[in-house]
């Protein structure tokens, strides 16, 4: 994914804020079901927390809903994992909070 300059400086001053502050992980929420806006960062994003000494809690995009875990499917997560992981990665997430919808399953 591209980085606008708009989007970059912002990064740049979420990060000097965390490094101010003495924070070492920022979290990269999955919002992409429910925000669909929400998508993997750039690599210059990953690059500048690497500049900074930022360690990153990466969601992956699954979050507010139940997912199938036929064998394509999974393989299909598989490999977005294999894409998306970066040295810088500390922990990679997945179901954002939706764990009440496990009661409505049958």
């Amino acid at each position: 994914m591209e980085e606008n300059a708009a989007s970059l400086h912002c990064h740049k001053n979420c990060f000097a804020v965390r490094t101010a502050l003495q924070l070492g992980m920022s979290e990269c929420f999955s919002g992409g079901v429910c925000d669909p806006f929400q998508v993997y960062e750039s690599e210059k994003f990953y690059e500048l927390a690497d500049e900074l000494g930022l360690l990153i809690w990466q969601d992956l995009m699954f979050a507010c809903a139940l997912y199938p875990t036929d064998d394509d499917f999974i393989a299909n997560v598989r490999s977005e994992v294999i894409h998306q992981v970066t040295a810088d990665m500390v922990l990679l997430c997945y179901d954002d909070d939706d764990d009440d919808d496990d009661d409505n399953v049958n």
